[in-house]
């Protein structure tokens, strides 16, 4: 039995937590891992998802800072897409989401709380969902990472956890700073 896109993305890709990390490696006894095509997917709408999400920090953030990682989180996300996008055209690999999956409404559900807010309460809404969404991303990137077979991916995959690694850090620094301030 395969693990589908929306069990991993209903993982915490996109901060929502139903299949836990826990999951992922008890299953593995009983489970192929997860298939490349089904990782570079996930990877390819974490990427898209933050994007949007960086941009709307960079629009509506009140603190410079806000506005600053918003900028620099989505540009860097737009880069990540595109080294996704050429690995799995590389390999030869259906990388996407149906229109319908549920990842899309958790997105589309967290932008729309994120864009009811203005001033300090965006952007302490906006800090402390970029600290949950990077924490479960690098929980869940982690655990990918043994799963992938392909070389490629599986590099792709540490480099991933790396980027992930220091968004958090760079977000729990400015938690740090707006709850000081605040």
């Amino acid at each position: 039995m395969r693990f589908s896109l929306p069990a991993i993305a209903a993982g915490g890709l996109v901060a929502v937590a139903v299949l836990t990390v826990a999951d992922i490696a008890t299953s593995q006894a009983d489970t192929p891992a997860l298939d490349d095509a089904v990782i570079l997917s996930a990877l390819a709408f974490t990427h898209d998802a933050e994007i949007e999400v960086g941009e709307l920090g960079e629009k509506k953030g009140y603190a410079q800072e806000v506005k600053d990682m918003g900028k620099s989180f989505a540009a860097a996300h737009k880069a990540a897409k595109e080294e996704v996008k050429a690995l799995g055209d590389k390999l030869d690999l259906k990388v996407g989401l149906p229109d319908d999956d549920p990842m899309r409404k958790a997105h589309d559900d967290t932008k729309a709380r994120l864009g009811e807010l203005e001033g300090r309460p965006f952007d302490k809404a906006w800090v402390d969902q970029q600290v949950t969404f990077h924490e479960n991303a690098l929980e869940k990137v982690k655990a990918m990472i043994p799963t992938a077979t392909n070389e490629e991916v599986k590099a792709l995959l540490g480099r991933t956890q790396t980027s992930v690694q220091t968004h958090l850090d760079a977000a729990k620094g400015l938690q740090t700073k707006i709850v000081a301030t605040q």
